[in-house]
């Protein structure tokens, strides 16, 4: 009998929901944090979202054949030792997943975890090095059970009207020991110091019972130390293992929470952090609680059915469902679970309003995009909630488990670049100290994700190498998440991606003393991950410049909101393909009127800005990066070494600096500023950096900027950036991309090979593609396209966002060679991912 991998899920610490939570930044109250786990689904709404987009892989791993491809897609990082390492993993879990049988329900045989250890050594450059590779080994001790076999308990079809009658008692116990045994696994540091501290009344005297904060709210560090003493307690080795002063002392520190009843003026702590915290407590003493205490703490938990409706949804849904399926297992209720289940299943319905998007992105806090956030504790607990009801009557269908799979392949994995999530993508979170990086966090559920979902083992083994050697994708991708105004493009050198906000979507948000000073991130940041792999912009937020974020043009000052952070223009839009895609954007904020246009295509990005005005007092930037500084710039002006304090150069048109190169297309010079750079106690972005200001280093930070001056009235700009740049001498011999159209009008640009091009016409107009070609637009529209031999082939969206007739021609020489009228898509209509028709037009007569 063969044995299955997956990768185990983490539960996260509770911390980690106290950390922040949420009702809606609208009102300044702070939402859920990125955390464990969750879990469901439906069948019909895996094949409508299977629909949606066009970027899915769905290759059967249940052949060897499948399997030996799928473990091959990490060949190309083999090369260093963590490539090995992945490879090796890969290739055993992929191969081993061929026993997997698949059905409408999961193997139902009980894991146990184990952790290997793996050491490889390897020479690179001349130098050995040893890298240590920790793997958790999930091993399966059974056959996989089919929806005929002598288990079977139920299809997926039948699911909905099982009652208790109908559920043998082995699936709740299985549940339940899968449950507690995964609560055995969270860190209980806090024990040593909380088991003597505790009173004889049950409190800690340290604790702030009267405290209602919406964010780190006090009281809730009460139940993270009663967890830590049920953890140890429940052990089966250790000085507490079934200790009767520490369970005296846990009942003494429940009776004594249910007896004061603390509450925070945050929902989400009363209704879902508080019972988050309890489970574990509840699952690990179960039968050690007196009846009348157990009945007590089930009773705080929140019934599906009354939780209000703009509070069930999304991650927040997930929360809830989670709290159905825990009391439904530990009082023997199938209808508890089943609620919770299905409703879980739920949440991967396609929908328009919080959760999963068409376009596989993830919004959360109304049209926001939290794919890196919220998103990601969904994903996590979404797989959580699987593996603990598989082979269960309970369990999920397999297309549930490919929507999953896609989510995590499509919507989250483009974001990921080394140990960089990239913080467009997790809205307040983005101020955050993170303790782990998020990349890592995905490790866990992209390979339990393996056994639960092999159809989708391609694209899952791909993404997991990535996560467990940090490495590059080995082709070019652009995704566009058109539904969350966000283009994310990687190549094997490097990752660009641009953040905006429309009339349809919201930017971001700020509250509990977080992401205060981000107002500007969705106006066109755009991050530049090369060289350092994630490393560029990690730990940086309480030194940033928040009026100079990459990508933005912004006056020098920050303006202050709370809540969501919305823009009133409807020009907003963006196209991808295969490997290309451009985007663009009018701003209209604060006084500042630009027209913005990127083009992505391979390694490099152009970006362009056009009549740009600004009524106030302030200068005006448009920030090409501000970054770590790596030690030297090779530029225009000469080179520049600087290791402490700082520098600058002035009037520079090109810049080598961290393995990326950046070009001035036009005659306006950009001015590269060197700043050392110290964290104060009272940092403004977040409260989770200020613990850090008495020991942290100095950090220098590289400012590439143009500066349009004083109230602007009609300037421009036009850079390109290109990846995989050793120096001086590989940039300037880069072949420049050529820039069409850079007006009120419209903007434009070209590849340097003449074949690949982008163009934002804000107005009806004509735009040179090439010497006697031309593109004509009779309305305002975005295109992307390229010329293949006769024929210009393009992608195209309505710019002014409403939809309708457009006409599209050629011209050669003057003469109208090719023609076609369609109805273009409004920006809230598009189905599909490139989201567009794709049309040809001739260019000879």
């Amino acid at each position: 009998m063969k044995s299955t991998v997956a990768l185990t899920v983490a539960v996260a610490t509770l911390s980690a929901f106290a950390a922040g939570c949420g009702g809606g930044a609208e009102s300044g109250s702070a939402s859920p944090t990125s955390s464990a786990a969750l879990a469901p689904s439906d069948p019909s709404s895996g094949t409508a979202l299977a629909a949606a987009t066009d970027t899915a892989a769905s290759a059967p791993a249940t052949t060897a054949s499948a399997a030996s491809a799928a473990a091959n897609a990490l060949t190309a990082t083999g090369a260093n030792t963590q490539g090995a390492t992945a490879h090796a993993l890969a290739t055993s879990a992929v191969t081993d997943s061929s026993s997997i049988k698949t059905s409408s329900t999961a193997p139902t045989t009980t894991a146990t975890s184990s952790t290997a250890q793996k050491s490889t050594t390897t020479t690179a450059t001349g130098t050995t090095q040893t890298v240590q590779t920790t793997v958790a080994v999930l091993a399966a001790t059974g056959q996989a059970q089919t929806s005929t076999g002598p288990t079977a308990k139920a299809t997926s079809s039948s699911i909905n009207q099982l009652n208790a009658s109908e559920v043998v008692a082995a699936d709740f116990t299985t549940l339940l020991s899968r449950i507690r045994t995964e609560y055995l696994g969270i860190s209980a540091w806090q024990a040593d110091a909380a088991i003597p501290s505790l009173t004889a009344i049950g409190e800690w005297t340290d604790v702030n019972y009267a405290d209602r904060s919406v964010g780190e709210w006090k009281p809730m560090t009460h139940l993270e130390r009663v967890r830590a003493m049920a953890i140890v307690y429940s052990t089966s080795t250790g000085k507490y293992s079934k200790s009767p002063a520490v369970k005296d002392g846990i009942l003494r520190a429940l009776r004594a929470w249910v007896l004061r009843n603390p509450e925070s003026d945050n929902w989400w702590h009363n209704t879902i952090g508080v019972q988050s915290a309890l489970m574990p407590i509840l699952v690990l003493m179960d039968a050690d609680l007196p009846s009348d205490l157990r009945s007590s703490l089930l009773a705080t938990f929140v019934p599906l059915s009354s939780v209000p409706a703009d509070r069930k949804t999304g991650q927040n849904l997930v929360w809830y469902a989670t709290q159905a399926v825990v009391k439904g297992t530990l009082t023997h209720t199938s209808a508890d679970v089943a609620t919770g289940r299905d409703a879980l299943r739920s949440t991967l319905a396609v929908t328009t309003s919080e959760g999963l998007q068409a376009d596989l992105s993830f919004q959360q806090h109304g049209n926001q995009l939290y794919s890196g956030g919220y998103g990601l504790s969904y994903l996590v607990d979404m797989v959580h909630m699987a593996n603990w009801l598989r082979g269960t009557a309970w369990a999920f269908a397999n297309a549930d488990m490919n929507v999953l799979s896609d989510f995590a392949t499509v919507g989250i994995g483009p974001l990921v670049r080394g140990d960089w999530l990239d913080w467009g993508a997790r809205g307040r979170e983005m101020t955050r100290q993170d303790s782990t990086p998020k990349p890592t966090v995905l490790r866990d559920p992209i390979g339990s994700l393996l056994n639960l979902a092999p159809d989708r083992s391609t694209p899952l083994v791909t993404l997991l190498g990535r996560l467990l050697t940090s490495a590059a994708p080995t082709t070019t991708s652009t995704t566009g998440y058109w539904r969350s105004d966000f283009l994310a493009h990687q190549t094997p050198k490097g990752y660009f991606s641009v953040k905006m906000v429309s009339k349809r979507t919201i930017g971001t948000e700020s509250g509990n003393g977080e992401n205060l000073l981000g107002y500007w991130s969705p106006f066109g940041a755009t991050f530049i991950v090369g060289g350092g792999n994630g490393n560029e912009y990690l730990g940086l937020q309480p030194v940033l410049d928040w009026s100079a974020l990459p990508g933005t043009t912004a006056p020098e000052f920050v303006p202050s909101f709370t809540g969501y952070l919305r823009h009133s223009e409807e020009r907003v839009a963006l196209l991808s393909a295969a490997s290309n895609g451009m985007a663009s954007m009018q701003v209209n904020t604060q006084g500042l009127l630009a027209k913005k246009f990127w083009f992505v295509d391979g390694d490099m990005m152009v970006a362009l800005g056009s009549d740009i005005r600004y009524s106030g007092t302030q200068r005006v930037r448009t920030t090409l990066n501000q970054t770590r500084w790596v030690g030297t710039a090779n530029s225009s002006v000469g080179t520049l070494s600087s290791s402490t304090g700082n520098a600058t150069q002035s009037n520079v048109k090109w810049l080598a600096h961290g393995g990326v190169g950046y070009i001035l297309l036009d005659d306006k010079g950009a001015a590269l500023n060197v700043n050392e750079r110290r964290l104060t106690g009272s940092d403004p972005t977040t409260t989770a950096f200020a613990a850090l200001a008495s020991t942290a280093k100095p950090v220098q930070v590289a400012t590439l900027a143009i500066d349009h001056g004083t109230g602007p009235q009609g300037a421009s700009y036009a850079y390109a950036v290109v990846h995989g740049i050793a120096g001086a001498s590989q940039l300037q011999a880069v072949a420049r991309p050529k820039v069409l159209v850079n007006t009120a009008s419209a903007q434009g640009a070209m590849s340097a090979d003449g074949v690949r091009f982008a163009i934002a016409f804000h107005q009806p107009g004509q735009v040179t593609l090439s010497t006697g070609l031309a593109l004509q637009a009779d309305q305002a529209v975005a295109v992307l396209g390229q010329i293949v031999v006769t024929q210009v082939q393009l992608h195209s969206v309505d710019l002014a966002g409403n939809g309708g007739t457009i006409t599209l021609r050629t011209l050669k020489d003057g003469q109208v060679v090719g023609q076609q009228t369609l109805i273009a898509p409004s920006n809230t209509q598009r189905t599909r991912q490139t989201p567009s028709s794709t049309l040809s037009l001739a260019t000879t007569k």
